[in-house]
């Protein structure tokens, strides 16, 4: 069974994020607003919440850095982990071709974020986590970045729907 305490949020919460999101705050002023309320924002149905887990495997890295997460949060419904990638604002879209195309930013972002999930399923990196009981099989991506869309709904719906690995 699952015990969940029902967490609404609040018009304040909600109006203070809103304004967070469609602002220029840092990625780190936005990164502590949500550790802060993240069940308000994100939902009831995460239950615990790790920010700033460094990966410190350069060998298993692409460019041979040293990469941080900023948001991972464990959904206690699919008992697995979600990662978050935050981004300050930027626009999202752009027409190429008369066809609606994400921004480089966007883009940029979602290679990013697809580059933490091939680190995240190296078992050398699941091992170092599991220490830290951290345990995770293969963890939802999501993107938040910008504003709303500058085009329609239901093209940003297909534009969205193109990309299928991370949630934007």
């Amino acid at each position: 069974p699952l015990f969940v305490d029902r967490v609404k949020p609040t018009n304040e919460v909600l109006n203070e994020f809103s304004s967070l999101i469609n602002s220029t705050v840092s990625e780190s002023t936005l990164e502590k607003f949500l550790t802060a309320h993240y069940k308000e924002i994100f939902g009831n149905k995460y239950d615990r919440i790790e920010t700033q887990l460094w990966l410190r495997f350069p060998e298993l890295d692409i460019s041979g850095k040293e990469r941080k997460l900023e948001l991972f949060l464990r959904n206690s419904v699919h008992n697995d982990w979600e990662l978050f990638e935050l981004k300050k604002i930027v626009k999202l879209t752009k027409t190429y071709r008369d066809v609606p195309a994400l921004r480089a930013e966007v883009v940029n972002a979602i290679q990013q974020t697809k580059n933490y999930a091939r680190l995240l399923s190296q078992d050398k990196i699941k091992k170092h986590f599991a220490k830290q009981g951290i345990e995770y099989f293969e963890p939802v991506l999501n993107l938040v970045i910008g504003k709303e869309p500058q085009i329609p709904h239901d093209k940003w719906r297909w534009l969205v729907s193109t990309e299928n690995e991370v949630n934007i």
